[in-house]
């Protein structure tokens, strides 16, 4: 939603942000940056379908390590992407790049609990609280016995089709992917 203020083309105050971070209007893909160069614990960060923190869907591998004043060293990847993480970044993390643009953030199941979303849900939350934490449409798999794949897509107009995938291991949250539905899989990219 465009304030009044942003329609004429004037400048609007700032909002509060997360210690250490500003962020780019909503709506942009354009890089913040955080004051000085210092490094944004991602880890208080929560994750959304539209990003994380400073981190939004849509920036570059530069602007990204702009944003969390980190490195994201390349490495090999698939056909389609790469699944990439921040030096010093919170373990398990990891941000997957399509095209050298921020597709979707994987939390892999060696990750701590600090990494959450929005609505608190993270590694070890209960299937049901997974299910009652989204505000869109739900699809459920079972894959087996033991694992499911529950995905949750948004009902807001925003959200431009992304979703929120969460891996189910025992009736838990093992792991989980926000982003764009087409790279939001709980795979590795170009993993066997």
């Amino acid at each position: 939603m465009l304030s009044s203020a942003a329609c004429s083309g004037q400048e609007e105050s700032p909002r509060p942000e997360p210690q250490g971070t500003t962020s780019a209007p909503q709506g942009t893909t354009s890089a913040p940056s955080t004051p000085g160069g210092a490094k944004v614990d991602l880890s208080h960060e929560a994750i959304t379908d539209e990003g994380m923190g400073p981190l939004r869907l849509g920036l570059s591998r530069a602007e990204a390590e702009k944003v969390v004043g980190a490195s994201i060293p390349d490495r090999p990847g698939g056909p389609r992407c790469k699944d990439l993480a921040v030096d010093g970044g919170p373990q398990g993390l990891i941000l997957r790049f399509a095209q050298d643009k921020l597709v979707a953030i994987y939390v892999l199941p060696s990750a701590s609990e600090s990494l959450s979303t929005d609505s608190e849900v993270h590694r070890g939350t209960s299937r049901l609280d997974a299910m009652r934490s989204g505000t869109g449409s739900i699809g459920s798999r079972h894959l087996d016995d033991r694992h499911e794949e529950i995905v949750l897509g948004s009902t807001v107009a925003t959200s431009k089709g992304n979703i929120i995938k969460f891996g189910i291991l025992d009736e838990k949250v093992d792991t989980f992917i926000a982003g764009q539905r087409d790279f939001a899989d709980l795979h590795p990219c170009g993993g066997s």
